[in-house]
């Protein structure tokens, strides 16, 4: 018998801050952009590097484009037996980029 090698689990986490992006896109996004979008999610799940790495005070941060010009912005959190991604934010890139940079000047 051949040993059965474990695989670490990954989650997806979305902060409150993602979640009303998410609320608001669902609204906007026709059907076929809006299962692109969790097509980016599953994509993001079975490679978390397969985003654009962020730079400078965001070097930590990932972002992952769909449907043109929408980005999820998102940090891979890695811990013994998982792999957390945290969505921060999902949107239009000439927002996003802004409201991410608002949302860190207020830790």
């Amino acid at each position: 018998m051949g040993r059965r090698s474990e695989r670490a689990k990954t989650f997806v986490e979305l902060t409150s801050s993602a979640k009303r992006d998410l609320k608001k896109l669902k609204k906007e996004l026709t059907v076929s952009a809006e299962a692109d979008l969790y097509k980016a999610f599953e994509t993001i799940c079975n490679d978390p590097l397969s985003g654009k790495s962020l730079q400078g005070n965001f070097s930590e941060y990932y972002s992952f484009r769909f449907c043109g010009n929408y980005r999820i912005i998102y940090k891979i959190i890695k811990e013994s037996k998982e792999t957390i991604i945290r969505i921060f934010g999902i949107g239009d890139r000439k927002d996003i980029y802004d409201k991410l940079s608002r949302f860190f000047s207020l830790l």
